[in-house]
């Protein structure tokens, strides 16, 4: 379990927003993101497969909605 601590409203950081970079955001390729997207809808598929209607009306959502 991951243990959050929070600074006191007294302790600043001493970062100057101004000259600090915002971090760079890592793209993702089309082609990559379409993969994991296949292969998200294939294991939701087997399981779907597996007789887990709750699934199956799921994918059949996840259709209509791509």
């Amino acid at each position: 379990m991951a243990v959050v601590t929070l600074a006191s409203p007294a302790r600043r950081s001493g970062v100057k927003a101004r000259l600090t970079p915002a971090p760079r955001r890592r793209e993702v390729e089309n082609p990559e993101f379409a993969a994991f997207i296949r292969r998200i809808l294939r294991a939701y598929a087997r399981r779907a497969g597996a007789s887990d209607l709750d699934a199956l009306a799921e994918l059949g959502r996840l259709r209509e909605e791509l």
